[in-house]
């Protein structure tokens, strides 16, 4: 590793270099706090401590050894204490495929690092990537309660059609008010009373009710 870098910024660069670039586990952990905390950005990835970083970058490594290029778009640094940094980054991590072809993934990463006797050591790291299911412009609670709400609504939907049918002698049958009147919902005991399957009697009405 040799001499380690005196501020936090140098530091992460440093440690992702050998991360994400050469790929060397043991350089990697020399960057690391023995305590750190290490959430990444798959769904199961979080590591907390030396050993279980090291046993997250051997599997990795083994899976995925080949170098990836880093580019930065930012990086800062906020000092909370002559000791202790937070960190800000947004890079690109970009590979070239066998093709000739670029993958490119855009990764946001917060860390702290602290100051020890050999300078300063990443003490946790916590990576995102953007989320697909948001679209430009929108915000993260907004659009994720407005799925929710869709969801739900859905769900209730579903749920008071199949209460109301349970209650209504002979069945219900439901269309859309659209030419051809296309089906939207047949009961299971309207279906008993025709003597169908769903798949028979939407088959039978050519998937229109009228």
């Amino acid at each position: 590793m040799g001499e380690q870098p005196r501020d936090a910024e140098n530091t992460t660069r440093a440690f992702f270099e050998e991360y994400m670039v050469n790929r060397n586990v043991k350089a990697t952990l020399d960057w690391l706090m023995d305590d750190v905390h290490w959430i990444g950005t798959g769904k199961g990835e979080y590591s907390r401590g030396k050993e279980q970083v090291l046993e997250a970058l051997e599997q990795e490594f083994s899976l995925d050894p080949d170098a990836y290029r880093l580019i930065w778009e930012d990086i800062k640094e906020d000092r909370l204490t002559t000791d202790c940094a937070v960190m800000q980054d947004r890079f690109t991590v970009v590979r070239t495929l066998p093709d000739g072809g670029n993958f490119a993934m855009r990764v946001r990463v917060t860390s702290t690092c602290v100051r020890t006797a050999e300078g300063f050591k990443v003490a946790s790291i916590h990576a995102s990537v953007p989320a697909g299911i948001q679209e430009e412009g929108e915000f993260f609670p907004l659009s994720f309660a407005e799925s929710v709400s869709e969801e739900y609504a859905r769900r209730m939907g579903r749920s008071a059609l199949e209460l109301l049918g349970k209650n209504i002698p002979g069945g219900m049958l439901g269309t859309y008010l659209e030419p051809g009147f296309p089906l939207y919902y047949v009961n299971d005991r309207m279906l008993a009373y025709l003597g169908y399957t769903y798949e028979e009697f939407s088959q039978v009405i050519g998937g229109n009710g009228g």
